[in-house]
């Protein structure tokens, strides 16, 4: 019966009401778009800092490396007290070791 008496005003209201809650999603979405841009300029950039850290430690490496190289062969593990060893990177690195370990055994 309210089909015969409300049928154009009831849809309309229907019909509005979704239209405007699909603009409604749609200004959500807009609104959005420069907030997710923003995360991910930010993502970009920690992703360019960590880059560049990773860079300054390789450089760093590459630069010590003569340096290590050349104070290695100065030194002379048995009268220093020391064993000198390498690792995966190439850094040398001077360990504090007993002049004979099979007497302390």
């Amino acid at each position: 019966m309210l089909e015969r008496s409300y049928p154009l005003s009831i849809r309309s209201y229907g019909l509005l009401a979704l239209i405007h809650s699909v603009q409604a999603i749609n200004h959500l979405a807009q609104a959005l778009i420069p907030a997710v841009q923003a995360i991910n300029h930010l993502a970009q950039a920690l992703i360019h800092a960590a880059q560049a850290i990773n860079h300054t430690a390789q450089l760093l490496i590459h630069i010590s490396r003569p340096i290590l190289n050349s104070r290695s062969h100065k030194l002379n593990p048995q009268e220093n007290n020391t064993s000198q060893t390498q690792n995966k990177s190439g850094i040398i690195t001077a360990v504090k070791t007993p002049k004979d370990c099979t007497m302390e055994r």
